[in-house]
């Protein structure tokens, strides 16, 4: 059986073709019969050779059975020396024969087994080496504000860099999908509902996204709210490298992209989904007319008892006064219904007001931002020692300094907030709201709902049911 594996294929490495070539030639001479092949492509060494989809099921037994392990070099099968050693072990055990065709030698062999561990151990230091030097390029791309590779952030694309290399810039179309979002969570718009209606529209996910612009077919993959709430978290709306904080040599934030929102959308975004991960979960038993219906005759509040064989109902609390007011109750179903129709006939082609929010003028991130910066470079003026280094520390402390004077010196100016009515009516967010929301916009009007007789009379107080909303 001949095995295949390849990571990444460049010019610089051995073809799967030119791997079964030289395996075939090897079968050849032996007079060996090749009764399979066992390819992982684009696999990486640090799979465990039982686990690889390929070589995997011949291991455990699951394709026909075999009495020599052809590969092309030892690093094709095992990488590590811990992987290494257990697929010899399971060799001994299995009678089977471990043959590298380029590098001569038999695994079956006591000699063979401690070159091949010998050049295992090799392996897995040339592996570690590959993984260290990959993570030094990814850190020092990132560094220079260049795209080290991954999965593009939602809102960017990205562009080749005359001389290699790869940058982001604002996609059109996803930034402006970015920048509804944002103004609809700032209009009280849950996450769950605006994820629903980028799967309504079919608006592509990141990852889909990526297969697109690549020719390949999307997997459709769903927005989630989860996958709201990480575009709108993401550090990359603003341009910067990711959620972490890398720091560049001029003491800033890299910032590798021009950014899709101002500093003051950026915060009240923040501020929003702060309040929102803050605020106290719907209650379980969240029902509509908690604390809005109460007993037409003492006055009592009702609440929800179940009742066989599988109507629910909103009884009166008391039980002193039964005799007084008969302990009134009316069905669930019935109360909610009427009460319903009548907030709806009151405040459905209401449009609820919202704030419309004027921008002022206000430097202080950026103030900040340079202030920082310079704080870094301050601490690192002990550690540079007198020369062209330290020339260029204090030249780039002097620029930021005039920087910070200029930001200083403009003009500040308060945000003004004002109220308009919305482009919807009120029954439509009715319909979209979740029972516990739909009871706060009861107790907001002062709604309160009668008990009598099986039925309910609702009255309305005094306010705006789109104060929470």
């Amino acid at each position: 059986m001949g095995i295949i594996r390849l990571s990444v294929l460049t010019e610089a490495t051995t073809s799967p073709e030119r791997q079964r070539e030289l395996i075939e030639q090897w079968a050849s001479v032996q007079g060996h019969r090749i009764v399979g092949w066992a390819e992982d492509l684009g696999v990486s060494a640090s799979v465990e050779p039982f686990q690889r989809p390929g070589l995997g099921p011949w291991l455990r037994g699951e394709r026909e059975s075999f009495d020599v392990l052809a590969c092309w070099r030892v690093d094709r099968v095992a990488r590590r020396v811990l992987h290494f050693a257990k697929l010899l072990e399971w060799a001994e055990g299995s009678r089977v024969s471990i043959v590298s065709v380029s590098e001569g030698f038999d695994l079956g062999t006591p000699f063979g087994r401690v070159v091949a561990q010998i050049i295992a151990a090799l392996a897995e230091g040339e592996y570690a080496a590959i993984k260290e030097r990959s993570r030094a390029s990814y850190t020092k791309l990132e560094r220079l504000g260049r795209f080290p590779g991954g999965v593009v952030p939602f809102g960017y694309r990205p562009v080749p860099i005359p001389g290699g290399g790869v940058a982001l810039e604002i996609d059109p179309d996803a930034a402006e999908i970015v920048r509804d979002m944002v103004r609809r969570v700032l209009e009280g718009e849950s996450l769950a509902w605006i994820a629903r209606e980028l799967n309504d529209r079919q608006i592509p996910t990141a990852t889909d996204l990526q297969r697109i612009r690549r020719g390949k077919k999307p997997r459709g993959t769903q927005w989630k709210v989860i996958t709201v709430s990480h575009v709108l978290r993401s550090w990359t709306l603003m341009g910067y490298v990711g959620s972490k904080e890398v720091i560049g040599e001029d003491g800033l934030r890299v910032r590798r992209a021009e950014p899709i929102l101002t500093d003051r959308e950026w915060a009240e975004l923040q501020a929003e989904m702060n309040r929102r991960r803050n605020r106290s979960r719907p209650r379980r038993d969240a029902s509509l007319l908690r604390r809005v219906i109460v007993c037409g005759v003492c006055g009592k509040p009702c609440y929800r008892f179940r009742s066989k064989p599988s109507y629910v109902y909103y009884r009166c609390a008391s039980r002193v006064e039964v005799e007084t007011c008969g302990n009134r109750s009316v069905r669930q179903d019935v109360a909610e219904g009427i009460v319903t129709e009548e907030f709806l006939k009151r405040f459905g082609d209401v449009r609820p007001m919202l704030e419309e929010r004027i921008p002022g003028e206000d430097h202080s991130a950026e103030i900040k931002r340079v202030e920082e910066a310079l704080d870094r470079l301050s601490e690192r003026l002990e550690l540079v020692p007198p020369g062209a280094a330290l020339d260029a520390v204090l030249a780039r402390m002097a620029d930021h300094q005039k920087t910070l004077d200029r930001l200083r010196s403009l003009p500040t100016r308060a945000e003004e907030i004002r109220e308009v009515p919305a482009p919807y009516l009120f029954r439509e967010v009715w319909s979209g709201a979740d029972t516990q929301t739909r009871n706060g916009f009861l107790r907001s009007v002062g709604t309160r709902a009668y008990a009598l007789d099986g039925t309910v009379t609702v009255e309305f107080g005094q306010g705006d049911p789109s104060g929470d909303h």
